[in-house]
């Protein structure tokens, strides 16, 4: 296994931020972003108020401050489903499962509500309830609602077990608060939910925009939720650590290094998104279609996350990509880690070259177009090592080259036996520490093609 530091983690998720699986994330993420920046700005340019370099250099620091509420609600959620999938995986069962689909079901209605907020929508539906008092005092109004939330209640917790403490609850608001009595009810509840959205159209808030940490902490949650992360060689290894030894303790913080590093993108994107509001200012005749194009863009979000398409469009992109997002992972941190030079990345990235590290597998495919994959490894200590070849296919018979970062031969093999398509192809391989070594795997063009495992694992010395 990758031996895995929190730089090392921070590293990995910073550069996973650019694999395909993580590219529906960021749409979501500036739809839900634009959409607040919009609304702000919308706020501030009415009445043509100008806003003060003060108040600018606020609303900047609070933009960043949902970026972090982002991250934040991300992490939380990407941690514990890292941890709840592999080391109590058999206390937890399925439950982690539900638990995510709940979260993104809900989570769903909550972004699709989100956006019809910033189209304008909710304040048009609630001023027309309002202009008919007799419909919101009328119990057959709170029984139409009382449908129609228990239907989405039921669907949200995937399970009717889960949802009969949801229903229960709301069924006994409804009863005690007077939702069949009292014609007042309707009109109190329209103001609270008011109050939760619109609060900020305050003047004294206008600029700032302060309120909504909370709901930028939730978007978070959300989108983790309905997200399948790439598994590249550091997170992997950090599931693995997680799974095998049961080590929450270290494994927590790693994971939520990775995550963090992940969010990093994220965060600067906030900042980017704040440089357009001088754009958005200037377009306030327009403001209004800016706004439902925002908002709609997050509608869409909101159900793909709560049909559960946006973990499919993850794992799609994930699997058709995976050796893409695995090289941007380790040619990233084979780099940092000054195991592979900066004029090998391409080669690295081309796939004619991957790192890899004690313990650690990486795949490889010979045929007639590629006739030689290379292998780097670093040694931190020094070390006896064998070459292990795994999953071979039937008569395949290579020819290994190990050298040196200079390119001198360190040793070599004929024709590696293979039992069941595994064997080692090197043995007692004694290196020194401190060095990094190259392995040439290569096989005549004629050949048939060939994928493969290649491991370096260490050996008892002699």
């Amino acid at each position: 296994m990758v031996d895995v530091s929190l730089g090392l983690a921070f590293i990995a998720g910073l550069l996973s931020f650019i694999s395909p699986c993580v590219l529906p994330l960021v749409p979501a993420y500036i739809g839900y972003m634009g959409g607040r920046m919009t609304r702000t700005v919308a706020l501030q340019t009415i009445g043509g108020d100008k806003v003060r370099a003060d108040e600018q250099g606020l609303a900047r620091a609070n933009m960043l401050l949902h970026g972090l509420s982002f991250v934040s609600g991300f992490t939380v959620i990407f941690v514990f489903i890292g941890l709840a999938t592999t080391a109590f995986v058999s206390v937890l069962g399925s439950a982690t499962s539900i638990a995510t689909d709940i979260i993104a079901r809900l989570g769903g209605l909550l972004i699709i509500v989100f956006g019809l907020h910033f189209m304008g929508v909710l304040p048009k539906l609630f001023m027309a309830l309002r202009a008919r008092p007799a419909v919101l005092a009328s119990p057959l109004f709170t029984l139409v609602v009382a449908v129609i939330v228990a239907a989405l209640l039921l669907w949200g917790f995937v399970d009717p077990t889960f949802a009969l403490p949801a229903l229960a609850a709301f069924g006994l608001w409804l009863v005690m608060g007077g939702a069949f009595s009292k014609p007042n009810f309707w009109p109190s509840v329209l103001d609270q939910i008011e109050s939760v959205f619109y609060g900020d159209t305050r003047p004294s808030v206008q600029v700032s925009g302060r309120e909504g940490l909370g709901g930028s902490f939730l978007m978070g949650v959300v989108f983790s939720a309905g997200w399948t992360p790439c598994i590249g060689p550091i997170y992997g290894a950090v599931l693995t650590l997680a799974a095998n030894t049961g080590d929450v303790g270290r494994a927590a913080p790693l994971l939520a290094a990775y995550s963090l590093g992940l969010g990093v993108p994220f965060i600067i994107t906030a900042l980017l998104l704040d440089r357009a509001q001088g754009v958005l200012r200037r377009l306030q005749r327009h403001m209004h279609k800016v706004e439902l194009v925002s908002g709609g863009l997050l509608i869409l979000i909101g159900v793909l996350v709560a049909s559960g398409q946006l973990t499919r469009i993850t794992q799609t992109l994930g699997n058709n990509f995976a050796d893409f997002s695995f090289r941007v992972e380790a040619c990233g941190v084979g780099f940092f880690k000054g195991e592979i030079a900066f004029n090998q990345i391409g080669s690295c990235m081309g796939g004619t070259l991957t790192p890899i590290a004690l313990n650690q597998g990486a795949g490889g495919t010979l045929n007639a177009q590629t006739t030689r994959l290379e292998y780097v490894f670093y040694l931190e200590d020094a070390q006896v090592v064998a070459v292990e070849l795994r999953n071979a296919p039937a008569g395949f018979a290579p020819e290994l080259t190990l050298l040196n970062a200079q390119g001198e031969v360190i040793a070599d093999s004929g024709t590696p036996t293979l039992i069941d398509g595994r064997g080692l192809a090197l043995e007692n391989l004694a290196l020194d520490q401190g060095r990094q070594y190259r392995l040439l795997i290569s096989q005549p063009s004629e050949s048939p093609e060939a994928s493969f495992r290649v491991r370096i694992i260490p050996q008892p010395s002699r």
